[in-house]
């Protein structure tokens, strides 16, 4: 059995805990790029996908070529770089408090304390784990933007930029994922995909 999940803002410690608690019952495999929507940032699809929506709608912007679409996305991308910053800092600071489970022990008094010390906590990290996400995050940008923006958020700016919509709701990332070519995908994912079909079905 195989799980297959975005990487989201999830570090690597809990990443192991993830494959901890799954022990040999199955595969989990975590893409190294935010969301699967960060797999189809390729702008010969996307300007494909772009004129599709446009015919669609009846719009008369300019038909968008690659270049004008990879030139977007970067622009895009750079200024989602406070976004990234405040989607991994609420990741490590803003995981829940839990009063009430089998393993706190105490009064109700002693309870609501501990969490009001470990909130108090936090509260004195903000400025040094924000600080830590920006070093971690400038030795790869802008190298790796394109993996740390939420793909999904990225698309619909892109979109509007060129006169439509990006929804994922709506199925819209798999129409776009029908206009990549197979040399566009990324290696990452055909590894993946080979594993999986590759594994020997046990016998019956």
């Amino acid at each position: 059995m195989w799980f297959v999940t975005d990487r989201d803002e999830s570090t690597d410690a809990e990443i192991g805990r993830m494959i901890e608690r799954l022990g040999g019952r199955a595969k989990l495999k975590v893409l190294p790029k935010r969301e699967i929507e960060n797999y189809l940032l390729e702008s010969r699809a996307i300007a494909t996908f772009l004129e599709e929506k446009q015919k669609a709608g009846g719009i008369s912007s300019p038909k968008p070529t690659p270049e004008d679409v990879e030139r977007v996305l970067n622009e895009e991308a750079k200024g989602l770089r406070d976004e990234v910053i405040r989607l991994r800092l609420e990741r490590r600071l803003l995981t829940p408090v839990f009063l009430r489970t089998r393993a706190n022990t105490g009064t109700i008094e002693e309870r609501i304390n501990s969490a009001i010390k470990a909130l108090g906590e936090r509260l004195q990290q903000v400025e040094g784990e924000k600080a830590s996400i920006v070093g971690e995050i400038d030795k790869s940008w802008p190298a790796r933007a394109l993996d740390y923006v939420p793909g999904t958020l990225l698309l619909e700016r892109v979109a509007k930029r060129f006169g439509v919509s990006f929804s994922k709701d709506k199925g819209d990332s798999e129409r776009l994922a029908r206009h990549m070519r197979s040399a566009s995908v990324d290696y990452e994912l055909k590894e993946l995909l080979n594993e999986i079909t590759q594994e020997e079905v046990p016998a019956a």
